[in-house]
């Protein structure tokens, strides 16, 4: 009867840590500071075109911009983060930095704006309309999923 007892209690301290394990997940954090890909960069300007045209008007270069990649929905697919990299785009509040989703074949050719960015967003486990919850290097400010826009 004992026996029976300690497997019980073994096989519930078991299933308890793999049912934490799994629904705990930690914060990402990413800091988009790679080279984008010609991939990537055919995206951005598919996603971005007047932000590339304007640095091109206004500046006489290319527009320069890092990437990153987290997935922010949850899909399993690595979205990807795309940061102005160039003192035209760049604020008291940072730079500009977009979100594209990743699809089956490809980036969403739809940008989410990244208001307040600064040089690391941490992906929060807490998600608002299919969007993970966002906070930008040390803030406290959670930024959440609207729908249509992080705010």
């Amino acid at each position: 009867m004992l026996c029976q007892y300690r497997y019980l209690a073994a096989s519930f301290a078991l299933c308890t840590t793999l049912a934490l394990s799994v629904t705990a997940r930690a914060a990402t954090t990413v800091t988009p500071d790679a080279p984008p890909t010609g991939a990537e960069t055919a995206a951005a300007r598919r996603a971005l075109p007047s932000d590339f045209r304007d640095a091109k008007q206004m500046s006489h270069h290319p527009l320069k911009f890092t990437v990153g990649h987290v997935d922010l929905n949850g899909d399993g697919r690595p979205d990807l983060i795309i940061h102005y990299a160039d003192q035209g785009w760049c604020g008291s509040h940072g730079c500009l930095a977009y979100a594209l989703l990743a699809g089956p074949v490809g980036y969403s050719p739809n940008a989410i704006m990244l208001v307040y960015f600064g040089q690391t967003m941490t992906v929060l486990d807490s998600s608002h309309h299919g969007m993970h919850d966002l906070r930008y290097d040390d803030a406290t400010h959670v930024f959440r999923w609207t729908g249509t826009a992080y705010h």
